[in-house]
């Protein structure tokens, strides 16, 4: 049957891991898709040597994984989310911030009554995050969630804050530069970050004693129209017609968004390095010239207002 209507998604911040929040229940943005809401017991089969048919199955570690995307409305899920120290990813704490997530779903039931369940994963981390912009569509962050455990945590009716339609950061709220030089007719980007937490499993235990930071790598990727050879320069390093030794490590790049009623989110990324750089559609009668470019960055900052 069809689902519109019938489902609630939301988070609270835990004050420890795997202990219920105080503060309040935030949906992330709208238009949200759970693309993912997975329970893993990690079993393996049991044989013995004398016998096709297996014994049974044993339980392994508990591994509880959720995958949530929506149109980007604001930063809080940045914030309150990500391992940040002042405004920028923290690469020497070793925890990272958990939160609860809280799915609900309404069905019929035999009786052909609506009722609800809700699955609320506890402990629950960023393990990864892109936002993508692509010309023509609202402004999306996907996230990748890996849970600690479960909680019996649930909002009441009406407790969960929600954004409005007019808080929607859409194809017109772009405004990027890479090495200082604005990118007038972008096609697409995406900033990518992965690492941002792992599992520490304990002896004697199926779930984890916290999620902890693991190998943080930021990326960027573009496509805009080419306008001149400022992002080429960044990847032969500062010449058209020379390979130059280093690639220019001390590029930033400003990927910031405004909604048209005053509030920005902002992603300011440091020491921008271009991977790969590409000319598309050169001799397509039919499109204009593209340069695709990947970026590695070192650290990504978040801000707004």
């Amino acid at each position: 049957m069809p689902q519109a209507g019938s489902a609630r998604v939301a988070y609270r911040v835990e004050d420890e891991f795997r202990e219920a929040g105080t503060g309040d229940w935030k949906q992330p943005g709208t238009d949200i898709a759970v693309n993912t809401l997975e329970i893993d017991n990690d079993a393996e089969r049991v044989r013995n040597p004398d016998n096709a048919i297996p014994v049974g199955s044993r339980e392994g570690n508990a591994l509880l994984n959720a995958s949530v995307e929506f149109t980007l409305t604001d930063d809080d899920w940045a914030v309150d989310l990500l391992p940040l120290l002042g405004d920028s990813l923290d690469g020497r704490g070793r925890v990272v911030p958990t939160a609860e997530w809280f799915f609900e779903a309404e069905y019929l039931d035999d009786g052909l009554g609506i009722d609800d369940d809700h699955l609320t994963l506890a402990g629950a981390a960023i393990e990864s995050v892109d936002v993508d912009y692509n010309d023509g569509e609202f402004v999306t962050v996907s996230l990748d969630i890996i849970g600690g455990g479960l909680s019996s945590s649930a909002p009441t009716e009406g407790e969960i804050t929600q954004p409005d339609e007019e808080d929607v950061f859409t194809q017109h709220s772009l405004d990027l530069s890479i090495g200082g030089r604005d990118a007038d007719v972008v096609e697409s980007a995406t900033l990518s970050i992965t690492g941002l937490a792992e599992r520490s499993e304990q002896t004697g235990d199926r779930l984890p004693r916290a999620m902890v930071l693991g190998p943080v790598e930021p990326e960027f990727d573009v496509e805009a129209t080419y306008t001149g050879p400022d992002t080429l320069e960044l990847a032969t390093g500062d010449t058209t017609s020379s390979i130059g030794d280093l690639i220019d490590g001390e590029a930033t790049a400003e990927y910031h968004f405004e909604n048209g009623i005053g509030d920005s989110v902002e992603f300011d990324l440091t020491n921008v390095q271009p991977v790969n750089y590409d000319w598309s559609g050169l001799v397509d009668a039919e499109t204009e010239l593209t340069e695709p470019a990947t970026f590695h960055v070192a650290n990504v900052s978040v801000g707004g207002a």
